[in-house]
C-alpha cells in the first residue's frame, strides 16, 4: 500500500509518483526539471521561463520531478506564462477538451496534457501559454518518487 486517505486527501497531497499516476483523470503531468541554484524556482527541461514556484527545502538543488494536474493549467497571455505547450492533439469531449502536446522550447521534450473548457477552440500546432497556481504544483524526488514537502 502506497498511501491511505480519503480520495480528496490523496488527490491534493499525493505521496508518490506511483499514486499520482492513477489518481485523477487524466493523470498528472510529470515534468523533469532542475531546482534553480538559489532555490527560488524549478526550471522545467525544455521550457522557458523558469517555473516561479519555490520547491520545498527538502528538494535541495539539482534534479526534480514537477507534477501538475491537467485541470490546474490555465491559459494566460505569453507574458504571464509559466510554460508553453505546442498542441499535437485535441480531444473535444463536449464540456471539456483534453489538449495533448509537448513543451515548446525545443529542448528535451516532455508530454503535457491540459484540460480546457470545451468552448475554447484550440488547433493542432498552436502554442498554448499556460500558468499554474503555486498551490497546485507538486514536487517529487526523481529517484525514489516520493513527494517532497
Amino acid at each position: 500500500m502506497e498511501q491511505v486517505g480519503t480520495p480528496l486527501e490523496i488527490y491534493d497531497a499525493t505521496a508518490t509518483l506511483f499514486v499520482a499516476g492513477f489518481i485523477g483523470s487524466p493523470a498528472m503531468n510529470f515534468l523533469p526539471g532542475t531546482v534553480a541554484d538559489d532555490g527560488s524556482g524549478a526550471h522545467l527541461d525544455g521550457a522557458e521561463p523558469t517555473l516561479s514556484v519555490a520547491p520545498p527545502a527538502s528538494a535541495g538543488r539539482g534534479r526534480i520531478t514537477v507534477g501538475i494536474r491537467p485541470e490546474h493549467l490555465e491559459p494566460v497571455s505569453r507574458e504571464e506564462a509559466a510554460l508553453e505547450v505546442v498542441v499535437e492533439l485535441v480531444e473535444a469531449l463536449g464540456a471539456d477538451s483534453l489538449v495533448h502536446g509537448q513543451l515548446a522550447d525545443g529542448g528535451e521534450s516532455a508530454a503535457v496534457t491540459v484540460r480546457l473548457d470545451g468552448a475554447r477552440r484550440v488547433a493542432t500546432g498552436e502554442v498554448l501559454s499556460l500558468a499554474v497556481a503555486p498551490k497546485h504544483v507538486h514536487f517529487f524526488d526523481p529517484v525514489d518518487g516520493t513527494r517532497l514537502t
